[in-house]
């Protein structure tokens, strides 16, 4: 505010408002000299530590396999009675398996790394 000026003379415009007397649009509504950047929609979004490839992923393979392995023979192996241990053994071999091959196709398919 000038010196000569009262508080009631000095008119405050809004953005996207008309300045009387200039035709002036401000910035807020002149988008058309404005850059907007569209992320495209075919473009994956992918994490940093998505790239990194996963450590021993062999081991870990070879790790799995044996387990899958060692639990159905550690089911008929011993002095068992019941037959409790031996369902529960075999369904997680099983389950292990189930997992190894989901693993193989995902990966196979470019869905995993």
């Amino acid at each position: 505010m000038a010196g000569n000026e009262s508080p009631a003379a000095v008119q405050r415009s809004l953005p996207g408002e008309r300045k009387p007397g200039t035709g002036a649009v401000s910035h807020a509504t002149a988008h058309g000299e404005v850059e907007h950047h569209e992320a495209g929609h075919d473009e994956p979004v992918v994490a940093p530590d998505q790239l990194k490839p996963p450590p021993f992923r062999r081991l870990t393979l070879f790790a799995a396999l044996f387990t899958a392995v060692a639990l159905p023979l550690m089911a008929f192996v011993g002095n068992h009675e019941g037959s409790v241990e031996k369902v529960w053994l075999v369904g997680i071999a099983a389950l292990i398996v189930i997992a190894i091959f989901a693993d193989f196709f995902l990966r196979k398919a470019g869905l995993r790394n």
